[in-house]
C-alpha cells in the first residue's frame, strides 16, 4: 500500500549531507549501481526509526531503492540502475517517518548529481562514461536535455571501458574529438548556452588556464573555432596524451 506522504516542514539535504556514487560493472554489458553517502546533523534530532528511499531518474522513468532506517541504514544487495531509460540517472533521496497514518518527509534532496567511482576514486565526472550497443560505430557523444553530455561506448566491445581508461593512445584518440563536440555545443551558435552543465565545462576550460568569453558575448564562427582548438590543446598538453603514448611504445619496442 502506497502512503501519501506530508510534504510540511522538512530539511533540505545539501551536498554535504548526501553523495550518490556511481559504481560501474567490470562487464560493461550491466547497468551500473550506486552508493549512498548520508550525514544528518545531530543538532536536526530526525528520529532514527524513519526510513531512508533513494529515487534514481531519468526523464519519466525512475525506480525506489529502501536503503533501511536512518538510524542504522541497510543498503540493498542490488542497486543496478536497469529499470529506467538509457541516460545520465538523477538522484532524489527522502527521509521519511513511517510511524504514523500519513508518511512525513523528514528531509530530502533532489536532482542529486551522482558521481563516478572508479578504483576507489570517487568524483564528479563532467562527461560520464554509459555503455549501450553501438552497433558498428566504437563511441559517441549523447545529449540528454538538462543533465549534458555522456561518453557513450559500445557495449558489444569486450573490455573497452578499462582500455580507455589505462591506454594513454586510445585516450588521445578519443577524449579530445570528445572534448571538441561537448564544447562546440556548450558554447553553440557562438554564445555560451544556458544549459546548466555548461557551467561545469565553463569552469573546466578556466581550470585549464584559458579565459573563458562571457556569458553574454557572442562568438563568430572563426572566434569561436580558435577558442575551442586553444581549449582541446591544453586539455591534450594537461593530460600529455602524446608524451604518455610515445614513451609506451617506445618501451615496448625496446623490451
Amino acid at each position: 500500500m502506497k502512503r501519501h506522504l506530508n510534504h510540511t516542514r522538512r530539511r533540505a539535504l545539501l551536498p554535504e549531507h548526501v553523495a550518490v556514487n556511481l559504481v560501474q560493472p567490470a562487464n560493461g554489458d550491466h547497468a551500473p549501481g550506486f552508493t549512498l553517502r548520508l550525514e544528518i546533523p545531530e543538532s536536526w534530532h530526525l528520529t532514527p526509526d524513519a526510513r531512508v528511499y533513494v529515487e534514481p531518474y531519468v526523464r519519466s522513468s525512475s525506480m525506489r531503492f529502501d536503503f533501511g532506517m536512518l538510524g542504522m541504514l541497510a543498503p540493498p544487495e542490488e542497486t543496478a540502475l536497469d529499470e529506467i531509460d538509457t541516460g545520465l540517472a538523477m538522484f532524489r533521496v527522502k527521509v521519511v517517518d513511517e510511524s504514523g497514518a500519513l508518511g512525513l518527509i523528514l528531509a530530502s534532496a533532489d536532482s542529486v548529481r551522482p558521481r563516478e567511482t572508479n578504483d576507489g576514486d570517487s568524483r564528479r565526472s563532467i562527461l560520464p562514461l554509459r555503455h549501450r550497443d553501438l552497433g558498428n560505430q566504437i563511441w559517441l557523444v549523447e545529449f540528454s536535455s538538462g543533465e549534458g553530455p555522456e561518453l557513450v561506448l559500445n557495449n558489444r566491445i569486450p573490455g573497452l571501458r578499462e582500455r580507455l581508461l589505462s591506454e594513454p593512445l586510445l585516450q588521445g584518440m578519443v577524449f579530445p574529438a570528445a572534448f571538441r563536440q561537448v564544447l562546440l555545443t556548450a558554447f553553440g551558435e557562438g554564445q555560451f548556452s544556458e544549459e546548466e552543465w555548461s557551467a561545469d565545462w565553463r569552469s573546466f576550460c578556466e581550470g585549464l588556464g584559458l579565459e573563458a568569453p562571457a556569458v553574454d558575448a557572442r562568438m563568430e564562427p572563426e572566434e569561436l573555432e580558435d577558442f575551442v582548438d586553444a581549449a582541446v590543446k591544453a586539455f591534450c598538453d594537461h593530460k600529455r596524451f602524446g608524451d604518455l603514448a610515445r614513451e609506451l611504445l617506445e618501451g615496448g619496442i625496446h623490451e
